[in-house]
């Protein structure tokens, strides 16, 4: 038995309106012709063409809706050639692939995704831009995705949205069969028998934010059976540097791993070169419960001298012989100087990474700092001295050029002819 459909542009809302999930808030013009050949969907043939104009379908609450999107299929020789043209969030999605079918189910397939600056919503929506490689797969009741990442890009803007509310019903909801959720999201095991198991390779991929600049990589699994998800693997970043109260710190490593949970396992490890120290600064155990660890190299200084150090300060003197309102005022003024900092930056009209407040020392007057990284390696400041001494300049500029991480040349001159360049080496022993 044969039968085929044709029919002229039409609305879809409608009819979207009692799909479940969310296909439930597509709408579009369609445009379809079809031809179906035989009643039994094991056998059933298919061929023809869909064409839905203009759509917009949600993806998920987290991801966002594709709009304006033009989808394609063409479907003959027990094949469905796709076409996926749409914007989402502020950028654009574009999808070719192929469906292969078994009688009308479909039975696996393929696809390039192109991703250009893809926004999800969030507290944090970072840019995203992506050329991913898809393979999909079914084994008996089981689905099977993998996808590859390469050439990836994650631009974090400075500007923040707002934070999405917790996934579930509220705290204080009673159902109708009287049952009360109290926890919110609720706890559930790691699925046993999942109906999609995804595995995700991402390629070495580059991270700009205000805070932290460098290359990611890693491979996740995920496993879902429609009700709860698992996570197993883990992202590492390569290299890169973290931005903190004021400091450039290095990133030895920065790992996130999955055991099942998604509370990830962390382990982070930061250090950064003082003139006089390096501090190390360690984050593990779950990102629900992180564990803070701080140690230095020479090994001199307090927990308490370390964390102001991480807050902003700047070692300087005998940290044997400075009193305890010392550190603290030092830990405090450094803190609030850079809270303050904080403020002021985003209040700006421009975009600086550096705005501080450098307290005296026994070789330098009381100075705020503005500065900004012009590249990765070159850095550019302004210094201002609030009671300039007489051996050094009231306003300065100056300039940083990292060669490594422990080679740098430093140039700056001021307004009272005090300039000068150095090459400087930081070694311990």
């Amino acid at each position: 038995m044969a039968g085929s459909r044709s029919r002229p542009p039409s609305s879809t809302s409608s009819r979207c309106s009692f799909l479940p999930g969310p296909a439930g808030g597509a709408s579009g013009t369609l445009d379809a012709n079809l031809t179906v050949t035989g009643l039994d969907p094991r056998t059933t043939q298919l061929a023809g063409e869909v064409h839905l104009h203009d759509a917009r379908v949600p993806i998920a609450p987290s991801v966002g809706t594709l709009r304006r999107a033009k989808l394609d299929a063409i479907i003959q020789d027990r094949q469905i050639q796709l076409g996926l043209d749409g914007k989402l969030g502020q950028g654009t999605v574009v999808a070719k692939g192929a469906i292969a079918l078994d009688g009308a189910a479909p039975s696996g397939g393929n696809a390039t995704i192109t991703l250009r600056e893809v926004s999800p919503i969030g507290a944090v929506e970072p840019k995203i831009t992506a050329d991913v490689t898809a393979r999909l797969t079914r084994d008996q009741r089981q689905w099977k995705a993998d996808l590859v990442v390469d050439r990836g890009l994650v631009v974090v803007p400075s500007d923040r949205g707002e934070k999405l509310k917790p996934v579930g019903a509220p705290t204080d909801m009673t159902f109708a069969n009287g049952k009360r959720v109290t926890r919110r999201p609720m706890d559930k095991e790691v699925p046993t028998n999942p109906i999609f198991v995804v595995g995700i390779t991402l390629h070495s991929t580059r991270v700009e934010a205000e805070e932290f600049r460098g290359l990611i990589k890693g491979k996740l699994e995920v496993r879902a059976d429609g009700d709860t998800i698992g996570i197993v693997g883990g992202i590492d970043a390569d290299s890169g540097d973290l931005d903190l109260f004021g400091h450039r710190y290095y990133v030895e490593r920065a790992g996130v791993h999955f055991d099942g949970p998604i509370d990830p396992l962390l382990d982070v490890r930061i250090t950064h070169d003082f003139p006089d120290v390096t501090t190390v600064t360690e984050v593990r155990g779950r990102m629900s419960r992180p564990e803070l660890n701080m140690s230095s190299d020479p090994g001199t200084y307090s927990q308490g001298q370390l964390l102001g150090f991480l807050l902003g300060g700047d070692p300087g003197g005998d940290p044997q012989n400075s009193s305890a309102t010392d550190k603290v005022t030092g830990a405090g003024a450094s803190f609030l100087a850079n809270k303050v900092g904080g403020y002021v930056r985003s209040a700006l009209p421009i975009d600086i990474d550096v705005l501080r407040y450098e307290a005296a020392s026994a070789t330098s007057s009381a100075a705020v700092t503005v500065g900004t990284w012009l590249t990765h390696t070159l850095f550019l400041a302004y210094r201002q001295h609030l009671a300039a001494r007489f051996d050094e300049n009231a306003s300065e500029g100056e300039l940083e050029y990292w060669l490594s991480r422990r080679v740098v040349v430093e140039g700056s001159a001021g307004d009272r002819g005090v300039a000068g360049v150095d090459l400087l080496w930081r070694k311990r022993y």
